[in-house]
């Protein structure tokens, strides 16, 4: 870098923009069609994880002490999602409503949050289908993927006041 000609920076607002686009230019509305695509998928998926959860006894597998799943690894299962509850509510309620910061300074102001817990998401979900092998064996990670899938789609079937 030269002396001659140093380079200025200023704090720019995370609602100030370096372009000219308008936040209603942003996103167009989507159409009537595809907001029921969505809709259907998710009662798909989720009408999928509702039979596969009723004829699997999963309930029965996670819960019962008397199933033959892996307790010991399970209850190590329940651990890191309570760690996983605890990192998602630092990053989604503490930083934003307390510390007054939004996502794109995550990366700044905890830049092992996100790394940490994904290794814990995988780490998670690879003992789970450790604990519950000898109760589905190979069908152990198509069973738990359907009841992933459901649970994450269930949320689209849930009717918003903002039009989405």
């Amino acid at each position: 870098m030269s002396s001659s000609n140093p380079a200025i920076y200023r704090r720019v607002a995370s609602h100030e923009s370096s372009d000219d686009t308008s936040s209603s230019e942003l996103a167009p509305p989507r159409s009537l069609s595809d907001r029921c695509m969505d809709k259907g998928i998710a009662l798909l998926w989720f009408f999928l994880a509702f039979i596969t959860h009723h004829k699997c006894h999963v309930s029965t597998t996670l819960f019962s002490k008397d199933s033959h799943a892996l307790q010991k690894l399970l209850q190590v299962v329940a651990l890191l999602l309570g760690v996983q509850v605890v990192l998602a509510t630092y990053l989604c309620v503490y930083l934003p409503y307390f510390k007054q910061l939004d996502s794109s300074a995550w990366p700044v102001y905890c830049p092992r949050v996100i790394p940490t817990a994904s290794g814990l998401g995988v780490l998670m979900v690879v003992l789970l289908i450790r604990a519950c092998w000898p109760v589905w064996g190979f069908l152990t990670p198509l069973i738990l993927g359907i009841q992933f899938m459901g649970l994450l789609f269930v949320s689209q079937l849930i009717p918003w006041p903002f039009g989405g």
